[in-house]
C-alpha cells in the first residue's frame, strides 16, 4: 500500500494511491465509505489542487479522480463551471513553471469536463466555458516560442478532440492553427498536423452542406452536436495546397500520425473534386510494405474508396501478396496474425465483390495449410479460409481438411488450455455449417467421441456443441445421431471408469435426454443411473452436486418423455436416490419429485416441469399445488436452524492410552536392520494410524426442543482424512429432564497431514411432531498436540531400541543435506523449570516417555528425558529434554521439517503454562 507523498494528508487520506484503486472499483461506495457526497466531493478535490504543500505526483492523481467520473461529479452546470474557472486560475498559477506534466493533466482535466458531461450545449455557461477554454488552448498552440512542445501538442490533442466533438467550432482558427502549423520546428508539429486534417475534414464536408449563422444540431459521420458559425473560410485557405503541404510533411511524422492524417485526408478528397486519388500514389509502396498495421490497414481502405482510380491490377495483386505473406510470417505475434487472417477470411468469403482478391491464383490458397510451427487460433483460422474458398468443396476436399484436425486435436488430448479446445470445437461447428454432408457427420462423430473418451472433462463442450448446432442450423440431424452415438459410448464403458467422470457423463445423459426416446433410449438411462448409483462411495452419497446432476437427468426424463412408458423405472430411481444420499437437499428435492410422479397426473407433472428448467423454481411449483388430502399427503421438507442445537463437549484425553496396540511393532532388538523392518511395518496394508477424539453430546439449555429423536450427526474436517462414520443417537433430552445423561461417542480421525484442523459438525433430527430438521453445532479444534501418538511399540526396551535407531538414521540423514530428504535437527530453549519439565513429562507426555516403565524414582535417577511422538501421517518427532542454565534444553529431530512450525506453537504453548 502506497504512504502519501505530500507533507499532509488529502482529502481521502493517507493512503491516497490505494483510494485511487477503490474509487476505480466502486465510485459510490467510495464516497459512501468516507460519508462524502458527490456534490461537494468535488470541492475536497479543488481545495488539495490549489493548495502547494500537496505534490504534483498527488496532484496528478487526483485529476484523475475529476477525469475518470464526469457523469457522477457534475450533474449541474453551477458545479461545473466553478470546478472549470478553478481548474483555469491554478493552471495559470503554473505559467512560467517547469512542471509541464501537471499543466498538460490540467489541460486534459479540463477537455474531459466539458466533453463528458451530458449538458445542454445551448446553455450560455456551457457556450461561454468552451469558448473560453478553446481560446486558451489556442494561445498556446500558437505561442511557438515560449510554450514546450510537450504543452503544445498536448493543447493540439484537447483541440483535436473538441472538433470532432462539435464539428466547426475551430474552423474560424483555422489560419492561426496553420500558422502556428509552418513556424513550428518541434515533435509538435505532428500533433498540429493531426488537428488541420480534422478541420479540413469538417470544412470541406460543410462546404458540400447547407449551413446557418446560429448554434444547430446537424448529422453528421459522426452523429455529433455542430457549433459553427456561418463559413467564411473558403476565399481564406485553399484546400489544394493545405493537402500538398500536409503530405510533403508526413516524412517527418511517426507512424501513428501518418494514420491520423492520411485517414482524414481520404475523407477531403472523397469530398473535393479538385483533388485527384493519385495524390496518395507515391504513400502507395510505403503503405503496402509497411510493418505498422494501422497503416497497412489504410492501404485497404484507399483500395476500398479509390479502386482502380489510384490501384492499377499489379499492385492490388501485391497488396494481397503481402497480406498473405504477413498472414504467414512466422515471426509476427498470434494476435497479429489472427488479425491477417480474418482479413484474408473477409475476402475470401466475398471474392466475387472484393475485386483485388480476383488477381490471386486460385493455387495460393494451399499456402494456409497449418504448419507445425502455428499455434491453435492460428491453424484453426486457416481451416477456416480454406473451407470458404471454391477449391474446396468435395467431400474429397474436405477430407484432407479434416485430417489437418488432427493438430489441434493433439493439442486438445494434451490439455494444453483452453485455447486448443476452443479453437477444435469453432473449427468443426464451422466445417459442418459450410459443408453438411453426411460424409462430415461421420468424420465429427468419430472426432467428438475420441477426444470424449480421452478427456471426459470436454463433455461439457459437447454439450454446448450440440445444443449451438440445433439454434444455429434447427434443420440438421447431427445432433439426434451424435446423441444416439454418445448413449451408446457412454453404456459401453465400465462402471469403474464412468465414476471417475460421473458428472461429465450425467451431464451427457441429460442432453441426451431432451431428444425423442428413438434416439435416447430413456428407460436404459434410467437403468444404468440405478447401477452406477449401486455403486457410489460414502463420500459421493454426500456429494451435492453429484446428487442435484443425477436429479437434472431425471428431471429432463420426466420432462421430454411419456411417464406411463416409465413410471416403475423413474420410481425407483428416485427412491434409490432418497434411500443413498445424505445430503439434505438433495433428500428434498428427491422426495417432491417422487410424490409429483407417483401422485399427481402424467399431464400435471409435465406442465409444472415444462414451466421451468431450474430445479428450485421446479420445487416451488410443486409445493404450491400438491395439497394434503385422503389419496396424497403432504411431503413434510426438512428445515434448517441457524442456532445450534446439539451441544457438544469435548472429553480430555491427556491421561489416557490413545494408541492401539494391536498394531504395535515387535522388533528384534538384535536385528540389523532394525529401521528397515520397522518402515517396511510402517508401509505393510495391515497397519492403520489414527487418532481417537471423545465427546459428550446433549440438548442445549436454549434448544427449542426437550426431546429429539433418530439423530444423525456427520462429521466432516477443514483438511484431508479418511471418511468419518457418522455418529447415530435414538433419543436425546436435554439436561435436568428425568435424571438424563449426555451420551458419549468417539470418532476416529485419520489426516493425511501432520497439522491442526477443525471438526464440522452437521445434525438432522426428528422432533415428537414429526419434522425434520438441520443443526449445525459449534466447530471443534484439533490442534497438533492432539495428533500426537506414543511410537509403535509395547515393549520398553523395544521402544527404547527404536528410539535410539530412529535417531542415528534421522540425524544422518539431515547431515547428508539431501534435497528430496527431509530430516532436520533443531535446538530450542524453554522457559521451563525442573520441576515443571518433570511435571510435562511424568504426565501430560507420560505415554511418549521412552524410558517410562523403567525409571522408578524420577527425582534421583533421571537427568534427561527421551520423548517419541509417531504422527498419524507416518511422520516422526524425537526429543531430548534437559534442565539446563536455570531452564530446558530440548533437542529435536524429525523426519518431515514442515512440522516445525507447529511444533512451535506447542513448546511456546507449554511455557506459557
Amino acid at each position: 500500500m502506497a504512504t502519501s507523498v505530500s507533507r499532509r494528508d488529502v482529502v481521502f487520506g493517507k493512503y491516497w494511491l490505494y483510494a485511487l484503486t477503490v474509487w476505480r472499483q466502486n465510485p459510490e461506495e467510495f464516497l459512501c465509505n468516507l460519508n462524502i457526497k458527490a456534490d461537494t466531493f468535488h470541492l475536497d478535490i479543488l481545495r488539495d489542487l490549489c493548495d502547494d504543500e500537496v505534490d504534483d505526483s498527488c496532484k496528478t492523481f487526483l485529476l484523475t479522480f475529476l477525469q475518470e467520473n464526469v457523469t457522477l461529479l457534475f450533474t449541474d452546470e453551477d458545479r461545473l463551471e466553478q470546478t472549470v474557472g478553478s481548474l483555469h486560475s491554478v493552471f495559470h498559477q503554473l505559467v512560467g513553471t517547469e512542471k509541464v506534466r501537471l499543466k498538460c493533466q490540467f489541460l486534459i482535466t479540463v477537455t474531459t469536463i466539458l466533453l463528458g458531461g451530458e449538458f445542454d450545449l445551448s446553455s450560455s455557461t456551457i457556450k461561454g466555458q468552451l469558448t473560453a477554454f478553446v481560446d486558451l488552448l489556442l494561445e498556446i498552440v500558437c505561442n511557438t516560442k515560449k510554450e514546450t512542445p510537450l504543452l503544445r501538442g498536448t493543447a493540439c490533442k484537447c483541440l483535436q478532440e473538441i472538433e470532432i466533438s462539435y464539428p466547426g467550432i475551430i474552423e474560424p482558427h483555422a489560419e492561426a492553427v496553420w500558422n502556428a502549423f509552418q513556424q513550428d520546428t518541434s515533435p509538435a508539429f505532428q500533433s498540429c498536423a493531426s488537428l488541420i486534417s480534422v478541420i479540413l475534414t469538417h470544412l470541406v464536408q460543410e462546404k458540400n452542406h447547407s449551413s446557418t449563422n446560429t448554434i444547430e444540431t446537424k448529422k453528421t459521420g459522426s452523429s455529433k452536436q455542430i457549433l459553427v458559425p456561418s463559413p467564411i473560410l473558403s476565399s481564406e485557405i485553399e484546400v489544394f495546397p493545405v493537402v500538398m503541404n500536409l503530405l510533403d510533411q508526413l516524412k517527418w511524422m511517426s507512424s501513428a500520425s501518418v494514420y491520423c492524417v492520411l485517414n482524414n485526408l481520404v475523407e477531403v478528397v472523397k469530398c473535393t473534386s479538385d483533388l485527384l486519388p493519385t495524390i496518395f500514389k507515391t504513400w502507395l509502396p510505403k503503405l503496402t510494405w509497411t510493418s505498422y498495421v494501422p497503416l497497412f490497414h489504410l492501404a485497404f481502405i484507399l483500395q476500398q474508396e479509390f479502386g482502380s482510380d489510384l490501384f492499377t491490377s499489379r499492385e492490388e495483386q501485391m497488396l494481397m501478396e503481402q497480406l498473405i505473406s504477413c498472414a504467414n510470417h512466422p515471426l509476427l505475434t498470434v494476435a497479429h496474425r489472427l488479425l491477417f487472417l480474418d482479413w484474408v477470411h473477409v475476402f475470401v468469403e466475398n471474392r466475387g465483390q472484393f475485386s483485388p482478391w480476383k488477381n490471386i491464383s486460385p493455387g495460393l490458397i494451399d499456402v494456409f495449410f497449418p504448419s507445425p510451427f502455428d499455434g491453435p487460433d492460428v491453424q484453426g483460422k486457416k481451416l477456416w479460409i480454406l473451407a470458404s474458398s471454391e477449391e474446396y468443396r468435395t467431400d474429397g476436399q474436405f477430407q484432407l481438411l479434416v485430417a489437418h484436425l488432427e493438430g489441434i486435436k493433439k493439442l486438445v488430448l494434451s490439455g494444453d488450455g483452453y485455447r486448443p479446445v476452443n479453437s477444435f470445437f469453432r473449427t468443426l461447428f464451422f466445417f459442418y455449417s459450410k459443408h453438411g454432408s453426411p460424409f462430415l457427420e461421420i468424420e465429427i462423430q468419430k472426432l467428438l467421441l475420441t477426444v470424449m473418451f480421452a478427456v471426459p472433462e470436454l463433455s461439457f463442450r459437447v454439450v454446448d456443441f450440440i445444443e449451438c448446432l440445433q439454434e444455429q442450423i434447427p434443420h440438421s440431424s447431427l445432433p439426434e445421431t451424435l446423441v444416439s452415438a454418445i448413449v451408446h459410448f457412454v453404456y459401453d464403458l465400465p462402471v469403474s471408469s464412468v465414476l471417475l467422470h460421473l458428472h461429465c457423463y450425467l451431464e451427457l445423459l441429460r442432453k441426451a435426454s431432451t431428444l425423442p426416446a428413438i434416439f435416447c433410449f430413456p428407460k436404459r438411462i434410467l437403468k444404468f443411473l440405478m447401477e452406477v448409483i449401486k455403486t457410489l462411495s460414502s463420500e459421493d452419497k454426500m456429494n451435492w452436486l453429484l446428487g442435484n446432476r443425477l436429479l437434472d437427468v431425471c428431471q429432463s426424463i420426466i420432462q421430454h418423455h411419456n411417464l406411463s412408458l416409465l413410471y416403475k423405472e423413474i420410481g425407483e430411481l428416485l427412491y434409490l436416490i432418497m434411500m443413498t444420499f445424505n445430503e439434505v437437499d438433495i433428500k428434498n428435492r428427491t422426495k417432491m419429485y417422487y410424490a409429483a410422479v407417483t401422485s399427481l397426473a402424467s399431464t400435471k407433472v409435465k406442465q409444472i416441469f415444462q414451466n421451468s428448467s431450474h430445479s428450485q423454481v421446479v420445487t416451488q411449483a410443486l409445493s404450491s399445488i400438491v395439497d394434503e388430502g385422503p389419496v396424497f399427503a403432504r411431503v413434510m421438507t426438512i428445515q434448517y436452524l441457524d442456532v445450534p442445537v446439539l451441544q457438544l463437549k469435548r472429553i480430555s484425553t491427556l491421561e489416557t492410552q490413545v494408541q492401539d496396540y494391536k498394531n504395535s511393532f515387535f522388533p528384534k532388538l538384535d536385528s540389523g536392520n532394525l529401521i528397515e523392518d520397522y518402515q517396511s511395518f510402517l508401509r505393510s496394508e495391515t497397519f492403520t494410524s489414527q487418532v481417537q477424539v471423545s465427546f459428550q453430546v446433549c440438548l442445549c439449555e436454549d434448544a427449542p426442543f426437550d426431546k429429539i429423536c433418530g439423530v444423525i450427526l456427520q462429521v466432516n474436517t477443514s483438511h484431508k482424512c479418511k471418511n468419518i462414520p457418522n455418529a447415530e443417537f435414538s433419543i436425546l433430552e436435554k439436561p435436568g429432564i428425568k435424571d438424563v445423561e449426555p451420551e458419549n461417542f468417539t470418532i476416529t480421525i485419520a489426516p493425511e497431514l501432520s497439522t491442526a484442523l477443525t471438526l464440522y459438525f452437521r445434525s438432522e433430527f426428528t422432533t415428537e411432531e414429526g419434522r425434520t430438521y438441520i443443526s449445525s453445532p459449534l466447530p471443534h479444534v484439533i490442534s497438533f498436540e492432539d495428533l500426537f501418538l506414543p511410537l509403535l511399540v509395547n515393549d520398553c526396551a523395544g521402544k527404547i531400541k527404536v528410539f535410539d535407531s530412529l535417531w542415528k538414521s534421522i540425524v544422518y540423514r539431515a547431515k547428508q543435506g539431501l534435497k528430496e530428504s527431509s530430516c532436520q535437527e533443531s535446538l530450542c530453549h524453554m522457559q521451563l523449570s525442573k520441576s515443571a519439565l518433570k511435571d510435562l513429562v511424568t504426565k501430560r507426555w507420560h505415554q511418549f516417555w521412552v524410558q517410562a516403565n523403567q525409571v522408578k524414582d524420577v527425582e534421583k535417577t533421571v537427568t534427561s528425558y527421551d520423548v517419541g511422538v509417531f504422527l498419524p501421517s507416518h511422520e516422526h518427532i524425537l526429543m531430548k529434554l534437559s534442565y539446563q542454565n536455570e531452564g530446558t534444553l530440548v533437542y529435536i529431530v524429525t523426519d518431515n521439517w514442515k512440522i516445525f512450525p507447529w511444533l512451535n506453537e506447542v513448546l511456546k504453548s507449554l511455557e506459557m503454562k
